[in-house]
């Protein structure tokens, strides 16, 4: 069930990529929620926005990261804050969760829209899941990608985990290059219509995936736009 209005310290501010940075907040008691939910955040009353829980329910924080390169004024106090003020957080929400005993997990990630994959990704190792998981992440350049390594060491440490990166602005990039299309998810994914699917990212990546899986015969996939973030 969520909560409103719970005020939360601010314990930490990491830069995880180029104009990217995770902030690491108290987690308030009681405050329990499934991987793949957001909360609002507000850096004063009735000033804040949805943003996706990255850490994963086993942890006793509570972190989310956004896009800091816009100059929304929004953007700009969160660009202000420090360890040790406070914000306040109401949730969660959201249904973009993953079943515990699904048995196959397909999940297409742009640009920010990594966050919930973090969250989803790092409840299956904690737990221990039995899980066959593949992330396909297209971003633009390795620089403004957050968390890839952290990514290829869940990946590197849980054989049931397949993470495949694609950069679509980087020359330099010895791995995939490009945008995520049919030819690439049946390269790089077995069984796709035997898979639950998430996709997250921006409107119009999340729209055409969402018809694409579709035409691949895979069913409903789960869906989480980001704008503006």
């Amino acid at each position: 069930m969520a909560q409103e209005d719970l005020n939360a310290k601010v314990l930490g501010i990491e830069e995880v990529a180029d104009h990217r940075k995770c902030f690491t907040i108290e987690r308030p008691a009681g405050f329990d929620f499934e991987a793949g939910q957001h909360m609002f955040v507000e850096t004063r009353p009735d000033w804040g926005a949805p943003f996706t829980i990255v850490s994963a329910p086993g942890d006793g924080h509570l972190a989310f990261t956004t896009v800091m390169r816009d100059a929304s004024p929004l953007k700009k106090e969160l660009g202000e804050l420090s360890p040790g003020d406070t914000v306040i957080v109401s949730g969660p929400y959201g249904e973009f969760t993953r079943d515990v005993g699904e048995a196959k997990t397909g999940m297409i990630a742009g640009g920010i829209g990594i966050t919930p994959f973090i969250s989803i990704l790092h409840d299956i190792e904690a737990r221990g899941l039995a899980a066959d998981a593949v992330l396909l992440y297209s971003s633009r350049r390795r620089s403004d990608t957050p968390y890839r390594e952290e990514l290829e060491r869940l990946a590197a440490a849980n054989p049931n985990i397949e993470v495949v990166f694609t950069m679509t602005d980087d020359p330099d990039y010895e791995g995939n290059k490009g945008r995520i299309d049919r030819a690439f998810v049946e390269t790089h994914v077995d069984g796709v219509a035997d898979r639950t699917w998430y996709v997250a990212g921006p409107p119009g990546l999340v729209e055409a995936f969402d018809s694409l899986l579709k035409q691949m015969g895979a069913k409903e996939p789960k869906l989480d736009e980001f704008e503006g973030y």
